[in-house]
């Protein structure tokens, strides 16, 4: 028997939405905010996060977690809602989750008692994700070179910036190859 737990999906785009479908499927109570123009079936919409964030056991911000100059990254909100508002209605001590998190978030974090984690600090987010990223570049390096020799120079550009992704990626690349 799963555990259940009540859970809090806040902003982003489809895929905030979609993962709140898939958190409810599997048997969690799903509260949501500022997701107004996609439609999910079973979510719980909240409307004052100070009063629905109470009993949630995590809060999952987007990724990126900021938009502009401080506001919650929420294409799919019909309102803005400053991020620093957002942070300040989530109890203390609640594991709060998020992506490419501005420093002054991670100290708003602190001051409020947040666990807060930021999905592109894990390794395995970090790794995965890199391997597509990689792959992608590879694809256009080479397509751009067959179509017009000429355009080496922005993908030797391209590819010294993505340099980190690449290494991370380089043995699952080799794996994929080697077959």
């Amino acid at each position: 028997m799963k555990k259940s737990a009540t859970l809090a999906v806040i902003g982003g785009d489809v895929r905030q939405a979609y993962l709140a479908g898939l958190l409810h499927a599997e048997g969690h109570e799903v509260r949501v905010f500022a997701l107004e123009r996609h439609k999910i079936d079973d979510g719980i919409p909240m409307h004052d996060l100070r009063t629905d964030l109470i009993g949630v056991q995590a809060v999952i911000l987007p990724m990126p977690v900021q938009y502009g100059d401080g506001q919650l990254n929420a294409p799919l909100s019909n309102a803005p809602h400053p991020l620093a508002d957002v942070l300040d209605s989530i109890p203390a001590g609640t594991l709060t989750l998020g992506g490419a998190i501005p420093f002054w978030v991670h100290a708003r974090a602190v001051q409020n008692e947040l666990k807060l984690l930021d999905y592109l600090s894990r390794e395995e987010l970090a790794t995965l994700n890199a391997v597509p990223v990689a792959l992608a570049i590879q694809t256009l390096l080479r397509t751009s070179t067959e179509k017009a020799p000429e355009t080496t120079v922005p993908g030797a550009f391209i590819r010294i910036g993505m340099l980190k992704a690449a290494f991370c990626a380089v043995p699952h690349i080799l794996l994929a190859y080697s077959g």
